[in-house]
């Protein structure tokens, strides 16, 4: 048995949606009474708009898109990749406070014994916008199928395969295993052939299935 995580839920009235400026402002006032060493994003639009906001705010290192860690005698490393994932860098987390944001996929999710329920309590916080104006937000299409961080077979297209119509292909070739999904690169997803909520890669999502099957990348 263990204890759960403590959670700490904000109320704000401008919190309905996500506002980067009221976003901010709490979390600069809310994260120094935890001094906590490491504070963790996911690397999202959302994570990688916060973080390096909020890193010199906090006086915090910011290290992004971090796909790996190990601990060593003489500190903490992450690891990232670089020059579109051709390179592996790694570096010193330091003794300092730390913001990471890490990408989606890259770490497992380990099996889960009893746990007891932990403390939840709410702040209620009075931050108002005075820079930004939300006009308006748009709900992304809802995905069908197995989302591509879950699936266990992916079957990914390029603009090598000539032309949206060429996606039946690839959509009945995942059809063949049981738990696939379709992704695609970000050009096809620039050109509208398959939603962002698909795409793999730097700028998408980091995915780890048992089998990957490029089309035209």
């Amino acid at each position: 048995e263990r204890a759960g995580a403590a959670v700490t839920g904000v109320e704000n009235e401008h919190c309905g949606a996500y506002h980067p400026e009221v976003y901010l402002k709490i979390l600069r006032e809310l994260l120094p009474e935890f001094d906590a060493r490491f504070i963790i994003f996911s690397h999202s639009s959302r994570g990688s708009d916060l973080a390096p906001a909020l890193a010199p705010r906090l006086g915090a290192r910011c290290i992004s898109g971090v796909t790996g860690c190990r601990v060593t005698g003489e500190g903490i490393y992450f690891s990232r990749e670089v020059f579109g994932g051709k390179l592996l860098m790694e570096l010193c987390a330091g003794e300092e406070r730390c913001i990471i944001t890490v990408s989606q996929g890259s770490f497992k999710e380990e099996e889960r014994g009893e746990t007891h329920i932990g403390e939840v309590r709410i702040v209620k916080s009075t931050c108002v916008p005075s820079r930004m104006k939300s006009l308006e937000s748009a709900a992304p299409p809802v995905e069908v199928g197995t989302p591509i961080t879950e699936a266990e077979v992916i079957v990914a297209a390029g603009r090598g395969i000539g032309a949206p119509e060429n996606l039946e292909l690839i959509e009945r070739l995942a059809a063949l295993f049981a738990r696939s999904a379709v992704g695609g690169s970000r050009i096809v997803c620039d050109l509208g052939w398959i939603p962002y909520q698909r795409q793999i890669g730097i700028t998408g999502k980091t995915v780890s299935p048992r089998l990957y099957i490029a089309c035209g990348i």
